[in-house]
């Protein structure tokens, strides 16, 4: 089986042109009544497999459609061309490449036009594009704090002494994975980070306190 890009391209557009009206329908009514924040890629992915018919490829199905849908939406901000255009542009990559017939291009493409108009769905994927617009993300944080032996020449002896470490780990999260950093902090700078973090929560907060509540919050 090919499983070349064009290929499986190929296939979401046979997937996409198999989608009834009925189904299309109730995808976009869902999609323009969830809230925002709520809208996922994972989210994307449920409104698509309720809406399809119950066989043992739909998680699949549903899973693949997503994410052309999502991308779409993605391209479309990236390149800060219209959503219909990106989808044009789709159906003839597909069409010259992969040698998608014109009748599955024309039914895919009613879909896809049927799905291009969703406001919640724009904002979210450019929230989640402005938010990736720095290549790396901060997943978690641990600062670690023990007691270093510091051995004489003979070891024998024991420890001479003990130094208090502070030893920050951060793990950060990119689209090809993640590392993580570990830096060495002094004493002298424990309270000074303290203090840093809880002037970033204080200025969370009066920055929520001042928004207008017409207003959404995205996280």
């Amino acid at each position: 089986m090919d499983d070349s890009p064009v290929e499986k391209a190929k296939q979401d557009m046979l997937d996409f042109a198999d989608l009834s009206e009925q189904a299309i329908e109730s995808i976009r009514r869902r999609l323009i009544n969830i809230p925002v924040p709520a809208i996922s890629e994972d989210s994307l992915k449920s409104e698509f497999e309720s809406a399809l018919p119950e066989t043992p490829k739909r998680p699949l199905i549903s899973e693949r459609l997503s994410e052309v849908l999502w991308n779409i939406y993605r391209l479309s901000i990236v390149s800060d061309d219209d959503i219909p255009s990106v989808i044009s542009g789709l159906g003839a990559w597909v069409g010259d490449e992969g040698g998608l017939p014109t009748e599955i291009w024309s039914a895919a493409q009613r879909n896809l036009l049927l799905l291009a108009d969703i406001p919640s769905l724009y904002v979210a994927v450019k929230a989640v594009e402005l938010r990736s617009a720095v290549d790396k993300e901060l997943s978690s944080v641990k600062l670690i704090t023990d007691l270093r032996p510091v051995f004489p020449r003979q070891t024998s002896d024991g420890p001479a002494g003990f130094l208090l470490i502070h030893t920050l780990q951060l793990s950060l999260a990119d689209i090809q994975g993640g590392e993580e950093l570990y830096f060495g902090v002094a004493d002298s700078l424990l309270e000074d980070f303290a203090a840093q973090v809880e002037r970033a929560i204080a200025k969370r907060q009066a920055l929520l306190n001042s928004l207008p509540k017409e207003l959404i919050l995205l996280t």
